[in-house]
């Protein structure tokens, strides 16, 4: 009976522990991906942010980590759940694209789009443009 406890015990707080390390991984976890690269620059831009409001950004290998406001998270989450993602689909990349077409990949929970100037769907533009903010002002205002 006395092991019994004791095993009981230990087994609950092993469950503490990893239930703390779980809703540390939530606050972690990727929220979204996005990629442009392309135009008369030749960007290659590589975004991730994360729940918690970290963002990782490499800019043509060079690697930075800046934080977004929660709140800001918050609304984009909000504002890419209400993107009618089954109605999108990816477009191939046009074969006589101009020097100054971008190209462009968003990941979002199972849903990824690639896509390429000039037919961008209508829905991600405002997201894509708010997206582009980011990376030009790595998270300064």
């Amino acid at each position: 009976m006395f092991r019994c406890i004791i095993v009981m015990l230990v087994a609950s707080c092993s469950c503490l522990f990893v239930t703390g390390c779980n809703e540390s991984a939530a606050s972690d976890s990727l929220v979204m991906s996005y990629r442009r690269t392309g135009g008369m620059l030749n960007l290659d831009d590589y975004l991730r942010i994360y729940a918690n409001g970290r963002a990782d950004l490499s800019r043509k290998g060079q690697e930075s980590t800046f934080m977004i406001d929660p709140d800001d998270v918050t609304q984009l989450i909000t504002t890419l759940d209400q993107i009618p993602f089954s109605s999108l689909r990816s477009a191939p990349t046009a074969a006589n694209q101009g020097a100054d077409y971008m190209q462009y990949e968003l990941r979002y929970r199972q849903h990824t789009l690639r896509m390429a100037d000039p037919e961008l769907p209508g829905a991600l533009i405002p997201v894509l443009e708010d997206l582009d903010g980011l990376i030009l002002n790595q998270g300064q205002p």
